[in-house]
């Protein structure tokens, strides 16, 4: 009913995802769409947003399910998933995620959530496996993207980009922008983001 996420990795392969408003699936082709194949993901979420790879078998995916945001992982291509986040109120979503590109083991992610609470930033320094938040400047977040570990920007549904150069700990309004979904670094002076436009 809808696709939410997509990623190209390799040559051939590409993942999509959905649906931010359910059900959770996983769409693969491994042969530059020609062919596609479903992949149920009811056990794991109820929603899903996004995927991302780092190649062909290693990636992850995040939405929500029962508990709150959640981000999962596989190695075998899709076929299995573990869960590596999972937050504690329900309704919240990770809604995109970004892997630094200088340091894989460095992944950030957008938490949206709805008011009086904080959307927030996720980040993890070990590939996963420790995950700490830091309260983002609105709660409908959605979009993320870093150079380092400190320098980054926020935005989503109902505002543009949001920028901190101390990891999260302070924001500033740029007001350039709106409606940010994405960001994504090309290398650590070239990006682009979509909302009401290209950026």
């Amino acid at each position: 009913p809808a696709i939410c996420g997509l990623d190209c990795v390799g040559t051939t392969t590409i993942y999509g995802c959905g649906a931010y408003f359910s059900p959770a699936y996983i769409i693969k082709s491994s042969d530059s769409g020609l062919s596609w194949q479903y992949i149920n993901m009811s056990a794991y979420a109820n929603a899903l947003v996004e995927v991302l790879f780092l190649d062909e078998n290693t990636g992850f995916a995040s939405g929500n399910n029962a508990n709150g945001a959640v981000v999962l992982k596989t190695i075998d291509g899709g076929q299995s998933w573990t869960t590596i986040y999972n937050g504690t109120i329900a309704g919240e979503y990770v809604w995109k995620l970004q892997v630094l590109p200088s340091n894989t083991d460095v992944l950030f992610g957008a938490i949206e959530t709805v008011a009086p609470n904080n959307g927030r930033l996720l980040k993890s320094i070990d590939g996963g496996l420790n995950w700490i938040t830091k309260n983002a400047p609105e709660p409908e977040i959605q979009a993320v993207g870093f150079v380092d570990e400190n320098h980054g920007w926020m935005g989503g549904h109902a505002t543009g980009f949001y920028e901190t150069t101390d990891g999260g700990e302070t924001w500033n309004n740029t007001t350039v922008g709106s409606n940010l979904n994405r960001i994504v670094f090309i290398n650590n002076s070239l990006g682009y983001a979509c909302g009401t436009t290209i950026y």
